[in-house]
């Protein structure tokens, strides 16, 4: 997204280097990332433990992504170019993580939903 982002705010027309343009993720606002970062510093103990950090909404698309540009009238124009990896390694259709562990362990709740983000 930050080059999507970069791209835009430049007036190019925004490269989406994927090899699935339905392809499903979780996004994630990197506010709310640092904030569970800082949590987890401060709520586990030392002992070693991996938790998955992510956000409550369904994952989404990259397409939908595109649609959120709508909202800032001088991107309409600028859709976006979804160039095929070709050769690169299998990507997946959907990709979602379970954050419960983690959520119960710490409180934690990210607070930025994505159209806000």
């Amino acid at each position: 997204m930050p080059s999507v982002l970069r791209d835009l705010c430049a007036g190019k027309r925004p490269a989406l280097r994927t090899r699935k343009p339905d392809a499903k993720r979780e996004y994630l606002f990197i506010g709310d990332a640092l904030d569970a970062f800082l949590l987890a510093a401060l709520c586990l103990d030392q002992r070693p433990t991996a938790f998955s950090m992510s956000p409550p909404e369904h994952p989404l698309g990259h397409r939908h992504c595109c649609q959120t540009w709508e909202l800032y009238p001088e991107w309409h124009a600028l859709e976006p170019e979804f160039i095929d990896k070709r050769g690169a390694m299998h990507e997946s259709a959907f990709l979602a993580l379970n954050s419960l562990a983690f959520r119960e362990a710490t409180g934690w709740n990210p607070t930025t939903d994505f159209s806000n983000a």
